[in-house]
Formats: structure tokens, sequence, C-alpha cells
């Protein structure tokens, strides 16, 4: 078993500052390009300011009659715009209900996010559950579905639903409504840059900063087939530059190990999602040190 522990470093942990502000809907938001995605073997479709990059992630259940746990495998497509973070997670259904899928959720993310209110939410007939919530401090949406055969997730963050793009996001969402003009997004889909208003502009430290970047998304890197045989273990770190515009950007490592695990380790970093920094009530660009443990159980 690999167990990969992620360590993002802020060059400073002094900050001061509450969470992200709602932003005021623009002509320049209003212009966006959304279109609707949809991935490989799902059951849905939904819309976005930009094409959303497409990964493998795991769901962690708990078996009683085993006492432990088990990783079911599934996907999480993820996009970042002006100020909001879009996260999809689609996973194999395990005949479980709602309530529990929900349950299982929260029990794992209670630390970092706080439930405020929820709602019955209805999509093509399935019934679906929706909480505003605070995601470190964030504002945000989360809606939970379930199908025959999947278990879905939405998670906006950076502002709640009385966002125009908020809301637009959460009601796009359709199931068993196969679009035809819909995009088809996996892993190996090559993602479309769209076009942002906010030039990145100078990069700053965390000491300039009033608010930190809020990390919604952090991937694990995975072993090479030479680094796992070879039972390499040990740390890199990258320096990167968290981009106003939501990218991860200018990546260096500075702390390196052999067999291909450095650039697995940058292809995780450039798959972070995150609202970027603020100062003086702008979004700006941000040092940061990244840091991946790799270790052979």
């Amino acid at each position: 078993m690999h167990r990969f522990v992620v360590y993002l470093l802020i060059l400073c942990f002094s900050l001061s500052g509450a969470g992200v502000k709602s932003r005021a809907y623009s002509a320049a938001q209003e212009s966006e390009k959304w279109e609707r995605y949809t991935g490989k073997g799902e059951e849905f479709t939904v819309s976005l300011p930009m094409q959303p990059s497409a990964a493998t992630t795991y769901r962690m259940v708990r078996v009683i009659e085993f006492n432990n746990e088990t990783h079911y495998r599934g996907n999480i497509y993820a996009a970042y715009s002006d100020g909001v973070a879009y996260l999809l997670y689609s996973f194999p259904r395990r005949s479980e209900p709602l309530t529990q899928f929900i349950e299982e959720f929260t029990n794992r993310h209670e630390r970092i996010v706080k439930f405020l209110s929820e709602r019955d939410v209805t999509t093509n007939g399935s019934i679906g559950k929706r909480y505003s919530i605070k995601y470190r401090d964030v504002d945000g949406v989360l809606d939970f579905y379930v199908t025959d055969k999947h278990a879905y997730i939405l998670q906006a963050v950076g502002a709640d639903e009385s966002s125009q793009k908020v809301s637009r996001f959460l009601e796009s969402f359709a199931l068993n409504d196969r679009v035809a003009q819909a995009v088809e997004v996996t892993p190996d889909s090559k993602k479309r840059e769209a076009g942002n208003s906010q030039d990145a502009g100078p990069v700053v430290t965390s000491r300039e900063v009033t608010r930190r970047p809020v990390f919604v998304y952090r991937p694990e890197p995975q072993y090479t087939e030479q680094a796992r045989r070879e039972g390499v273990s040990g740390t890199i770190t990258l320096k990167a530059v968290l981009s106003s515009s939501g990218k991860v950007t200018d990546i260096e490592v500075q702390k390196s190990l052999p067999r291909g695990l450095d650039k697995k380790a940058i292809e995780a970093a450039r798959r972070i999602v995150f609202i970027p920094a603020m100062k003086d009530g702008k979004f700006v660009s941000q040092y940061v040190r990244i840091e991946y443990n790799f270790n052979v159980y």
C-alpha cells in the first residue's frame, strides 16, 4: 500500500482577514461562454464556464462487518473561474440510501466543512439534498444525488446560492439527460483553457496578502512503476505560483526524487483547485512551497 501525505506550506502563516466575499455579477461574467459537459460512462451533464479537468479520486467507506475501510474508485471534474471553484464528484453507488452517502461525506470532512442549512432539490425526478456551507470559512454550496448506478456530489466554493453563477452551475445539473452537444471529458482529455478577465499581475509573498489561498482540491501524486519496484521514498519540494487566474504556474523543483517522481509531483500540483489569495479586496498571485511525501509501506 502506498500512502501519500501532501503538505502545502505557505511561505508565511501569519495571515489576517475573513472568507472570500461574493463578487458582483459583472458584464465580464455575463459574457463567459458556458458549455455543457459530461464524462465517459456518466449519467449527468452540467454547465461550466470553462472545460473542467478530470481525474481519478477515491471514496473511503467503512465496512462494518470487517471493521476496516475500503476505497472505491470514482472521478472528479473540477474547474475554477472568477472567484468560484466548481467540483463534481462521481462514485459507483453501493445501493446505500442518500442519507448514508451524505453522512459518510460529513463525517469525513467535518473539520473543514460547516453545514448551515439544508433543503430538498430535484432533477429529472431524482431527489437530492442541498446544503449551504462554510468551507474553511468561505461560502459554498453542496448538492448530493444518487441514481441506481452512481452517487454524485456537486460543490461550489467561493460564493453562496445567491450568486447567479453558482446557481447556474447547480441548476444546470441533469441526470439521465444525455445532451448530444455535451463535451465528454476524460482524464486524458486536453483541457481547453478559457480566457480570464483578470491579469495575473505581480506575484506577492504571504506576508503581503490579507487572505491566504483556499485549497479546494489537492490531488495526490502517483508512484511510477519503477519507483515502486525500487522502493523509492522521500520528499519532493516544489516552488510555485498560485496565480490570481486560478492556475498553478512557474513550478520549480527544489528537492527532487528519481525514477519519474518529480514529473508525477508536478502533474499533481498543476491539478490543484484553489481560490487565489486576496490583497486589498482583489485576487493576487502568491508564491507557495508544496511538499509531497512518498512512502512505501
